[in-house]
C-alpha cells in the first residue's frame, strides 16, 4: 500500500509539471502574463492611398523582457534612452518586409519608438514597446493591387495579430495570414467592385482576432495546483470543452 500511494503521488506530481509547462505555452488576455520565451506582437495598419501606417506593439514574455532589457540598456545605467531603444530596434526593422505587387519595398521608416517606463512594466506586459512605421508607395496608385505585409521577426516565437483599416475610398479582400505574413489585394476604387479572382472587395476593416484562452489558462491553472498541493486531489469538476477538456485529458 505504501509503495502503491508512493507511484500516486510520483504520476500526480508529474501531471502537476505537465499542467504547469501547458501553461508555459498559453498565451494570456490583455495585461497578464504572456509564455515565457514567446513574443506577442500586434500590428495594425491603415492602408491609405499613399502606403501603409503600422502601429506596432511588442510584448515579450517575462524572461525575454529581462533579456531585451538588458541588451537594450547598453550603458547599464538602468534606463533606456531613445537612442537606445532605436538601436535595438534595428534588427527588428530590417525583418519588416513589405511588398506591392511581388516587388519588395525597401524603405520602411520608423517614425518613433515608444520605450516602456521600467523594467518593472515591461515584465508584467502593462507597458509594450510601441512602434510606428511609414511605408510609402512611390507613386499614387488605382485599380486591383496585391501586398504582402511580413513581419518575420523571431517568428518561430511569436504570435502575431495584424488589424486592417482602409481610408479614402480604397477597400480589400478577406487577407489570408500565417503568423507573421499577411497577404491581402487591395482595390484603389470604389468599394464593391471585382478583385482579380472574381470575389467581391468590399472590406474596409478586418482583425485577425485573438485566441480565447483565458477559460483555459484558468482552468490548468486550478488544476496545476490542486494536483501539486494535495495527493489525493482530484481535478476540479467544472465543465470543460474543446481545447481545455483536451488538456484536461492528458492532465489526467
Amino acid at each position: 500500500m505504501i509503495h502503491r500511494n508512493k507511484i500516486m503521488q510520483a504520476g500526480l506530481r508529474g501531471a502537476a509539471c505537465l499542467a504547469v509547462l501547458l501553461l508555459s505555452f498559453l498565451p494570456a488576455i490583455g495585461a497578464s502574463a504572456h509564455s515565457l520565451d514567446m513574443y506577442a506582437q500586434t500590428q495594425a495598419i491603415q492602408i491609405t492611398a499613399d502606403g501603409l501606417q503600422v502601429d506596432w506593439k511588442i510584448t515579450p514574455g517575462p524572461l525575454l523582457a529581462t533579456t531585451d532589457w538588458e541588451q537594450a540598456d547598453q550603458n547599464q545605467d538602468g534606463q533606456v534612452s531613445p537612442q537606445e531603444a532605436q538601436a535595438w530596434l534595428a534588427p527588428f526593422l530590417s525583418q519588416w518586409v513589405i511588398s506591392l505587387d511581388g516587388k519588395t519595398f525597401p524603405n520602411v521608416q520608423l517614425q518613433n519608438i515608444h520605450w516602456p517606463a521600467s523594467p518593472d512594466v515591461f515584465q508584467s506586459g502593462e507597458d509594450p514597446i510601441e512602434v510606428h512605421l511609414v511605408v510609402h508607395w512611390p507613386e499614387s496608385l488605382t485599380g486591383q493591387h496585391s501586398v504582402e505585409i511580413h513581419n518575420a521577426n523571431q517568428e518561430a516565437i511569436s504570435m502575431n495579430w495584424y488589424s486592417l483599416t482602409a481610408t479614402g475610398g480604397i477597400s480589400f479582400t478577406d487577407p489570408e495570414q500565417s503568423n507573421g505574413r499577411l497577404d491581402v489585394n487591395v482595390n484603389y476604387g470604389r468599394a464593391g467592385e471585382i478583385g482579380p479572382s472574381g470575389g467581391t472587395v468590399s472590406l474596409t476593416t478586418w482583425d485577425s482576432g485573438r485566441p480565447n484562452l483565458g477559460g483555459m489558462t484558468g482552468a490548468l491553472a486550478n488544476m496545476a495546483g490542486s494536483l501539486a498541493n494535495s495527493g489525493n486531489a482530484q481535478l476540479p469538476a467544472t465543465t470543460l470543452s474543446g481545447p481545455t477538456a483536451a488538456l484536461a485529458r492528458l492532465v489526467r
